[in-house]
């Protein structure tokens, strides 16, 4: 395993051939993560339009969206401490089922949603319940053998890739045929798949834990961060995060504007573009880590994603295309390159609570993101979210240069 050490076995309940456990697990979770962010990004592209079209909203568009985006983000912030604190004492897997089941019922009832308002309520109640990928993710760097880790992350992040280009498409698709709240329940059922998965063929060795009683739930999670490699990492973590999704309310609206008679699915094709270079970018991160590192290799990533993100400004939709499906490669190789600094840095017993933190800090950093980007986008124009965007990537760049020459980031 990641790390060896007694524990708790919990095994799958259903066993496929001879594979090895953390096989089975990886191409499991794989597909579980796939459909889960398939259900994610089947509705995030068309947040916008349906507080526009569905809702009624008649002003303020991408004000609001920044809202709504932030609102799941703020009850992610709020409880992945906790779910990460509990996944050190049942589990990861126990967390997987939690969130897929409890998802499910909230994409339905977001799709119910009569006003602004209810949805960035239950949006909030999302957040609240999410983390199927973080716990995946933590499962699979736990419970894979040090040696197979780079590759192992590398792959998962294909999954999520995938389910990011797929999404989408579909969601496109069944806005087109059932309308944008057909997009929700659809998306309920990806998640209710996922956890139904991960329930029947997901097994976990489970380390001893480690942490303490409740009341030092808050101390042990600050000594967490002042580890200085963990600490570096949370930090260059949020930077990528908040730049990602600074452009995240404003980009729908730049897609339609420059194409009010484009479809659904027109905007869900150029939206998906940095997914498709994910996917294909992911399995050979650990190839290139090898060559150059991971460190160097992830402050490559922040420097090519600032340049690269400026071209979505473009009034021509087939650079702004293109620039986004390249600006897709560096985004995943950072996004490894991150998860397999913080899987080697964290204490055996205590990843649930690392993985917590990350899930918390990113969640910060889409609530931050989110809002930024919305009252740029109302205050200056669309434009200017855009190059904010590129701005925080420009600085992740700096301190992850920083933080490479001072050894303080730890391979």
């Amino acid at each position: 395993m990641g790390e060896e050490g007694e524990g708790r076995v919990l095994p799958p309940r259903v066993r496929w051939g001879r594979l090895e456990p953390w096989r089975q697990n990886l191409y499991v979770l794989w597909f579980g993560s796939l459909v889960v962010s398939l259900s994610f990004s089947l509705v995030m592209p068309f947040l916008p339009l349906y507080l526009v079209e569905e809702l009624g909203l008649k002003t303020d568009p991408s004000l609001w969206s920044g809202i709504v985006l932030a609102g799941a983000f703020l009850g992610t912030a709020v409880m992945s401490p906790v779910w990460g604190a509990l996944a050190d004492r049942f589990g990861q897997r126990a967390m997987l089922l939690r969130s897929g089941f409890s998802l499910a019922f909230i994409y339905v009832a977001m799709g119910l949603s009569a006003t602004p308002l209810q949805l960035a309520i239950w949006r909030v109640l999302f957040g609240a319940m999410s983390g199927f990928i973080p716990a995946a993710t933590a499962l699979v760097a736990s419970n894979t053998p040090t040696p197979y880790l780079g590759i192992a992350l590398g792959s998962l992040s294909t999954g999520t890739a995938a389910g990011g280009v797929l999404g989408p498409l579909f969601g496109g698709a069944v806005a087109q045929w059932l309308g944008y709240r057909g997009a929700f329940y659809a998306a309920g059922f990806g998640l209710l798949l996922g956890a139904i998965l991960a329930f029947f063929l997901v097994g976990e060795r489970v380390p001893p834990f480690r942490g303490s009683s409740w009341r030092r739930f808050l101390p042990e999670l600050w000594e967490l961060f002042q580890r200085p490699s963990l600490r570096e990492s949370y930090i260059l973590i949020f930077f990528q995060q908040t730049a990602m999704m600074v452009a995240a309310p404003v980009l729908p609206l730049i897609i339609a504007d420059h194409a009010p008679h484009a479809s659904s699915l027109l905007v869900g094709l150029i939206y998906a573009l940095a997914g498709v270079a994910q996917v294909m970018g992911g399995p050979v991160t650990a190839r290139l880590a090898g060559r150059t590192g991971y460190r160097r290799l992830l402050t490559f990533s922040f420097l090519a994603t600032a340049f690269l993100m400026l071209p979505q400004a473009s009034s021509s939709l087939a650079l702004l295309g293109g620039s986004r499906f390249i600006f897709g490669f560096p985004l995943v190789w950072g996004t490894v390159a991150l998860t397999y600094l913080v899987t080697r840095a964290a204490p055996e017993g205590q990843r649930g609570q690392v993985f917590g933190l990350v899930n918390s800090i990113n969640s910060l950093a889409s609530m931050a993101g989110s809002l930024v980007g919305g009252l740029l986008g109302h205050v200056l124009g669309w434009n200017a979210a855009i190059y904010g965007s590129a701005l925080l990537f420009l600085v992740g760049a700096l301190l992850s240069w920083q933080f490479t020459r001072t050894g303080s980031l730890r391979e």
